[in-house]
């Protein structure tokens, strides 16, 4: 069930707005990879089948038991769908991104997909490895590690649980937050991962660079946030941005962009997070436009995007999904300095 416990993750992690207004799922499946008229063959023949599946993974991940059956009969049916797309259209590589904002009965599915002339996107796709040495463990009971994934699966269990109270992100009291510390259960971690952060930054470092284990990768790059210095946050964790699991990049991303916004610090290298803008992975997109959202504070930063990223920021607007569309014109409007409207594509250009 680790897939949906992720997704669980991520749809927590959303700003929601309860409200009510007539469905239909062509306004809520993209393509993003494929030319657009490739894409509108693939939206009016197999997106009603791609809602259906956003819907079922929707379903899995708010009921904590699900059996699993019904677990593996979806991912038969999305395998099975995922091949037929790849077979008829000739791509490399197709796989469906679904999430919630806004309206929990509005269900956003983006299919990603690489076409064959395309072939060097699929470096997003097959991360080759980094060659780690032996890991660095405490050989001691306490492992400030461990302590972080132990937090993070008491949130992830707050999703299941429905536990409002614990899932508040308001009044982070660091640079990143999976959550706040004023929930009993949680509050204990705060001074645990502040100490830590300075008595354990040889441990935190190492694991993030070397530990064949993603799970301590991940949970070293959380604890990173609990630092004082910006600039050593940002620099500790910028090679995890180029991390092969997705969450642990996902998540060095976010560490990142929040330590940018608390601290104003826009001296960032923005190389790796343009890149990350023809990823075939729509979360990396996102949380890559996240970062970028803030560093286009900075005049320098705006010159940098404007030259090196507009293009591709305007394909991003064009999503419906507004994990990526609301950030591209974010960014848009900073560099720019221009308030076009967000689906007026062609003044964009």
């Amino acid at each position: 069930m680790k897939i949906c416990l992720l997704l669980m993750f991520n749809l927590a992690l959303s700003h929601i707005c309860w409200a009510k207004t007539p469905y239909d799922y062509h306004d809520y499946v993209d393509v993003y990879g494929a030319p657009p008229a490739i894409a509108q063959q693939i939206i009016a023949q197999y997106g009603q089948q791609i809602d259906q599946l956003g819907k079922e993974v929707i379903a899995i991940s708010k009921n904590k038991s699900t059996d699993e059956e019904k677990f593996n009969h979806y991912i038969q049916n999305k395998l099975n769908l995922l091949a037929t797309i790849k077979k008829k259209y000739g791509f490399l590589y197709a796989d469906i991104n679904t999430s919630i904002f806004n309206d929990p009965d509005k269900i956003f599915n983006t299919l990603d997909v690489v076409q064959k002339k395309d072939k060097n996107r699929m470096k997003f796709v097959h991360k080759r490895p980094v060659p780690r040495a032996q890991p660095m463990r405490t050989t001691r009971s306490f492992d400030v590690v461990d302590k972080m994934t132990e937090h993070k699966e008491l949130v992830l269990e707050a999703m299941f649980t429905g536990d409002k109270a614990m899932l508040k992100k308001s009044n982070c009291p660091v640079y990143h937050c999976l959550s706040n510390f004023e929930h009993p259960k949680l509050k204990p971690y705060l001074a645990i991962f502040n100490q830590a952060a300075v008595q354990h930054k040889n441990l935190i470092k190492h694991t993030i660079q070397q530990d064949d284990d993603p799970v301590r990768r991940e949970a070293a790059v959380l604890l990173t946030s609990h630092m004082t210095k910006p600039h050593d946050i940002i620099k500790l964790v910028m090679p995890a941005v180029y991390d092969e699991n997705e969450e642990t990049r996902n998540s060095a991303m976010l560490v990142i962009a929040d330590t940018m916004k608390k601290a104003k610090y826009y001296d960032v290298n923005l190389k790796p997070f343009i890149d990350y803008l023809d990823s075939s992975s729509t979360s990396d997109r996102n949380k890559a436009l996240y970062v970028l959202s803030i560093a286009a504070e900075s005049d320098k930063n705006k010159a940098i995007l404007a030259q090196r990223a507009k293009s591709q920021l305007i394909k991003l607007l064009k999503l419906k999904q507004p994990d990526n569309h609301n950030f591209a014109y974010t960014v848009l409007k900073k560099i720019s300095h221009q308030s076009i409207g967000e689906h007026d594509f062609a003044a964009w250009q």
